[in-house]
């Protein structure tokens, strides 16, 4: 143990010296007036104001960025209660059933004993529902050379 300490008095004792005024001044003269802007300081108690304000304008997007996230919240809880806010609350019997349509055969009908074959073949519309039809079509199509 003895020997460590007697190691580390010998590694505390040695700092280096602080430099001569005269090397100093040499380096200044060698690097010109980039030398005499590395040597200058300002003092510790000045302060910087773009500090303050930058502190203050990192402030504004965290800001929007809360609001804009709560408003993106609230209307997608909005849009789920009111979608799936019917579906667990309402009555199984409700559920379930749907709602009958009463229908009844007029006698003043004009397609009164016409069967639907007949129907369909009169007008020419599906008497099972519409089917979806579309068409693909090339308007113009033209090369500008970019």
């Amino acid at each position: 143990m003895n020997e460590f300490e007697s190691i580390e008095k010998e590694l505390k004792s040695l700092t280096p010296k602080n430099p001569s005024p005269q090397l100093t001044d040499r380096i200044e003269q060698g690097l010109g007036d980039a030398g005499n802007l590395a040597m200058r300081r300002l003092p510790e108690e000045i302060k910087s104001p773009s500090a303050s304000v930058k502190s203050n304008l990192t402030f504004f997007p965290w800001l929007g960025l809360g609001i804009a996230a709560s408003l993106v919240i609230t209307f997608l809880c909005a849009y789920f209660w009111e979608n799936r806010g019917n579906e667990q609350f309402a009555p199984s019997s409700v559920r379930s059933t749907s709602p009958q349509v009463s229908l009844y055969e007029d006698p003043e009908s004009p397609i009164h004993g016409v069967s639907v074959a007949e129907l369909e073949a009169q007008s020419g519309m599906p008497v099972g529902g519409w089917l979806p039809t579309f068409q693909e079509r090339l308007l113009d199509r033209i090369d500008e050379g970019v």
